[in-house]
């Protein structure tokens, strides 16, 4: 999405935007959409928040920082938790924990 707005993928859309596109999309189309949204932004609860709200019907949260590596399993576990929903964590086999 990030792209056809004219912003690079990662953090550049941001939040709001995002959630402006998805609501697009899903008012679009006539099957369940879930969405990518980055590291969650500056706020993963209110981001996920506002997808939701936006009609998406789940989320993906990736696990990295802004070109600085990945997020300590336990930080990224209570990003996660910080949600408004129960999370789903999918740990790839070999992955370090």
């Amino acid at each position: 999405m990030a792209w056809s707005l004219g912003v690079l993928d990662g953090t550049g859309l941001g939040a709001e935007r995002a959630a402006a596109v998805i609501a697009r999309i899903v008012a679009a189309i006539n099957v369940p959409v879930s969405a990518d949204i980055e590291a969650g932004y500056q706020d993963v609860a209110a981001t996920v928040t506002a997808v939701l709200q936006a009609g998406a019907v789940g989320v993906n949260i990736e696990d990295r920082r802004d070109g600085s590596g990945l997020y300590a399993p336990t930080e990224q576990a209570d990003r996660l938790a910080a949600g408004p929903l129960p999370v789903a964590v999918m740990v790839w086999p070999g992955a370090p924990r």
